[in-house]
């Protein structure tokens, strides 16, 4: 399960850390996170509203058999995907993503206007999981 939540959690880090720099955010500055050396804190921030989709796609994909213990090798102390099913699993986690790239991408963008205008943090945007979409104040 963790390795599972694990590979969805990278996955959705890279998608946000991706449309951040088109914004061209320092991204190693966080609001939440602290600074720490060399991690992403604003990406840490900003992905945190998302990460039910792929809590979600975790559960979805264990109930329909998507995800198998066997196609994970135990080494030393650690559950690592075998090589070969990188790609099957990487396509799923993204196929949830993509499927909500327009409320991210609208969360983000309202994200930016609102920390660029000094707005507070209650007119910031709002990811609502069970509809998929954002409300913006």
């Amino acid at each position: 399960m963790n390795s599972l939540l694990d590979i969805g959690y990278t996955i959705l880090f890279n998608f946000i850390d991706c449309i951040l720099s088109v914004y061209d955010f320092d991204v190693y500055r966080g609001v939440l996170h602290t600074d720490f050396y060399m991690r992403k804190s604003l990406v840490c921030d900003l992905m945190e509203p998302f990460r039910p989709i792929i809590d979600w796609r975790v559960r979805k994909g264990i109930n329909l058999g998507q995800f198998n213990k066997e196609d994970f090798t135990l080494i030393g102390h650690q559950w690592q995907l075998e090589y070969k099913k990188a790609n099957l699993y990487s396509m799923i986690f993204l196929e949830d993503l993509l499927e909500n790239k327009d409320s991210i991408f609208l969360y983000l963008r309202g994200y930016y206007r609102a920390f660029m205008k000094g707005k507070n943090a209650s007119e910031f945007p709002i990811f609502d999981m069970k509809s998929k979409s954002i409300s913006l104040p």
